[in-house]
């Protein structure tokens, strides 16, 4: 039924494979290629009949979605290349008026021609001709999309398909796609760019020579105060993916990339505020933490590294108080605080005065163990050398929240351990007070449990434990030396005030 490839019969044929087909179908994927339906989807995709071409490739999309028999099946039948060229299939217009102009640009040019002149003034053969590209158009979008689409699920799950797409050049006609006026065309090109270009490297720096950066920035930025866009939802994770890389941070910042991110932290969408947050954390986070962060995406970017100016630029842009509320709900916002206040006292004091510190240790008693290392780590960069942050981090029991993290296993995750006891052994380093409240609450014998041969825990969590005690050693060894250091200099200066006849002071 697949053939003639443009016949009504073959469309509906390649319809219902379309929609009986799919992951959960192994049996009717493998019926399909047995069956010789793969060669002649191939051919209806090569149709210049667009309805067939559309439907060809949303059945190929099911046919070999998760199926490495299929996805390789149709990779040896050239399949990619079919796929990759219908990304480029607008049509071009053939008319005097038009000539050389795709059919998108004088779909364009039709409407604003009909605009200019309004309803009354616009004659016939301008509505006549706006019908015929708007139809024209409406069936190249659909095989865009269809073969985007297509494309996504021939790489999932299967390692070679992002390096095929890309040596057919389909990364830069995604890209283009962005651009589209269709919002399901956006939406299956960044779906498909997420999936082809996902965190390697090589893929990533294509998408960048093809100019996608600016695209998938005005994707996003045009939904700033719109309603849902999956599309934009898909740009945001992209972006996120392309933080992964220092290299790729000064372009990313010379496009605009933090003005971009900013505004979505106000977004009513939770997935676009989650990828925001994510992707300014690596913007600002230093490599020598990431390995220690959580969710488990976010210690894939340890080779992300972020500059002063980074962080100067997102305080600038207004992200402080921001992620200060999102932390109520939006728990992957305790590591961009982290990153933005460690090393920084005025963003440390702007955070403390925006309530953030209460917020951060309800975190900690409250959320799943990944959250709470994170939690943990930002209250550590919080209090580090900032005698009011640490205060305030005693007065609202944090000392006692911390020093309930510091146990393993808790769900065999151990970043809540080690951000607990690296927080206070740094404020026990510097505070008597501190060094107290962690005793008086259990800390020390929790930790040298840690410590212990006998404990279960691993060389991280031991060594954070190991880190602890012996900044609370410091303060016992300085405060046992006090008193001597005392009497040794008053006996130095009393002598010095005998030679000098005058009154000594007593020891």
């Amino acid at each position: 039924m697949l053939s003639p490839a443009d016949s009504p019969a073959a469309i509906a044929a390649a319809a219902a494979i379309g929609q009986l087909a799919s992951a959960n179908n192994k049996a009717f994927q493998i019926g399909v290629g047995e069956a010789g339906g793969l060669t002649k989807l191939l051919g209806m995709a090569r149709s210049d009949n667009p309805k067939a071409a559309a439907a060809a490739a949303k059945a190929l999309g099911g046919v070999v979605m998760r199926s490495r028999v299929m996805q390789e099946s149709l990779l040896d039948a050239g399949g990619v290349e079919a796929l990759v060229q219908l990304l480029a299939s607008f049509p071009t217009t053939t008319t005097e008026a038009g000539a050389g102009k795709t059919g998108q640009q004088e779909h364009a040019d039709c409407e604003d021609s009909a605009e200019r002149l309004g309803p009354s003034r616009s004659g016939p053969d301008t509505k006549i001709q706006l019908l015929r590209v708007s139809l024209n158009a409406q069936d190249s979008w659909e095989k865009q999309a269809a073969a985007a689409a297509a494309l996504t699920s021939f790489v999932q799950g299967f390692a070679p398909g992002p390096e095929e797409v890309a040596r057919f050049r389909g990364i830069p006609k995604l890209v283009d796609l962005l651009c589209s006026s269709s919002e399901t065309v956006k939406e299956r090109a960044a779906e498909a760019l997420l999936a082809v270009v996902g965190k390697d490297a090589g893929s990533q720096a294509a998408l960048r020579e093809s100019g996608g950066v600016p695209s998938v920035l005005s994707l996003i930025q045009s939904s700033t105060g719109a309603g849902h866009s999956r599309a934009a939802e898909h740009a945001a994770a992209l972006l996120y993916r392309l933080t992964f890389y220092q290299a790729a941070h000064a372009e990313l910042q010379a496009a605009g990339c933090i003005e971009a991110l900013v505004p979505l932290l106000h977004s009513g969408e939770a997935r676009l505020k989650r990828h925001a947050v994510w992707a300014v954390q690596n913007l600002t986070e230093q490599p020598d933490q990431a390995t220690l962060l959580e969710p488990a995406a976010i210690a894939l970017s340890n080779l992300a590294a972020g500059t002063e100016a980074h962080k100067e630029r997102i305080v600038d842009a207004g992200a402080l108080p921001v992620l200060v509320k999102l932390l109520s709900h939006q728990e992957e916002a305790a590591g961009a605080l982290g990153s933005l206040v460690r090393g920084h006292t005025a963003n440390q004091e702007a955070v403390r005065a925006a309530g953030a510190i209460a917020r951060l240790i309800s975190l900690v008693t409250t959320s799943a163990p990944a959250v709470r290392g994170q939690a943990a780590w930002a209250l550590q960069a919080l209090t580090e050398g900032n005698a009011a942050c640490q205060e305030d981090f005693r007065q609202s029991g944090g000392v006692a929240s911390l020093t309930g993290l510091l146990r393993f296993p808790e769900q065999w995750n151990w970043t809540p351990a080690v951000g607990a006891a690296d927080t206070l052994g740094s404020m026990a380093a510097t505070s008597r007070e501190a060094e107290m409240a962690i005793h008086e609450a259990g800390g020390t014998d929790k930790l040298k449990e840690l410590c212990s041969a006998a404990s279960a825990a691993p060389a991280a969590v031991k060594k954070a434990a190991g880190r602890c005690l012996a900044n609370m050693g410091l303060q016992r060894q300085q405060r046992s030396k006090d008193p001597v250091l005392i009497r040794a200099a008053t006996k130095v200066l009393n002598f010095k005030l005998r030679l000098m006849r005058l009154k000594q002071i007593p020891e």
